[in-house]
């Protein structure tokens, strides 16, 4: 089965294997991919991610949106890929390594501390995570930005460790 690539770092772009981008019509429906994927394989509840995209709305415009923006995602991912969404009751996830994004990838390489990983991780670090993202959403944007900082920090800190190696 071909494997879809999310890419935080920098501009994003959902594409799959073979480059094939995957065009998702709205600003929230990426952001909704990119909390998800992020958080991959955690549930997350539906009242809590309606409130973090669409806090200006009300519980049950917000819900709608909500609504909306998964039935996007799942028409994105496609039937090959519906699996990966995994909408259960009042939660839904992302199942866990569905996507490979360069952000976990990021982490993972980082935690492991050896120097050619720290090299591919630097490698992935291709901008600051969701560079120009901006979704006037208080608390979306407030998730993003300390992601950025924990990212930027151990993106310092790696490349620190491959220059005393």
């Amino acid at each position: 089965m071909e494997r879809l690539y999310l890419r935080l770092f920098g501009t994003f772009q959902f594409e799959n294997e073979g480059g094939r981008v995957f065009l998702l019509p709205t600003k929230k429906t990426k952001a909704l991919l990119a909390y998800l994927a992020y958080n991959g394989g955690q549930p997350h509840e539906r009242a809590k991610l309606a409130a973090l995209l669409w806090e200006d709305s009300g519980e049950m415009q917000a819900r709608e949106s909500l609504r909306q923006s998964l039935s996007l995602l799942r028409k994105a991912l496609s039937p090959r890929h519906a699996y990966a969404l995994i909408a259960r009751g009042d939660t839904v996830e992302l199942k866990s390594g569905a996507l490979l994004v360069d952000a976990v990838e990021f982490e993972r390489l980082v935690e492991s501390a050896e120097t050619a990983n720290l090299g591919q991780a630097a490698q992935l670090y291709q901008g600051r995570f969701l560079e120009g993202f901006d979704l006037r959403a208080s608390e979306f944007d407030g998730w993003v930005s300390s992601v950025r900082q924990q990212l930027n920090e151990k993106a310092i800190g790696a490349t620190e460790q491959i220059a005393l190696s």
